[in-house]
């Protein structure tokens, strides 16, 4: 067992330990774990709807070769993507 679930054991095993009238739910007693993961590049102010499409493998990797060329401007896929689709409405406005 690593240390954070013996940690967890130990202090779910005192819990049950403890009078009635002292009882601390477990819960309680641990920490939430910390935020993990990478930090999320969404803007706070725009509500986001999840757009999926289906492309040929072709261009996926032009996309994926396009995003590695570009990573400087645009860190993720999402971010790349919006902004060719709003280069695209651009172009297409002025028709």
């Amino acid at each position: 067992m690593n240390e954070d679930t013996k940690r967890k054991l130990a202090a779910l095993k005192q819990a049950s330990k403890q009078t009635p009238g002292e009882t601390i739910s477990p819960i309680q007693q641990l920490k939430s774990p910390a935020k993990r993961g990478r930090p999320s590049s969404k803007d706070p102010d725009l509500k986001y709807v999840k757009v999926t499409s289906r492309i040929p493998e072709s261009v996926l990797r032009q996309l994926k070769m396009a995003l590695l060329t570009s990573h400087q401007m645009y860190k993720t896929q999402d971010e790349f993507i919006r902004a060719a689709i709003e280069a695209f409405l651009e172009d297409t406005a002025d028709e």
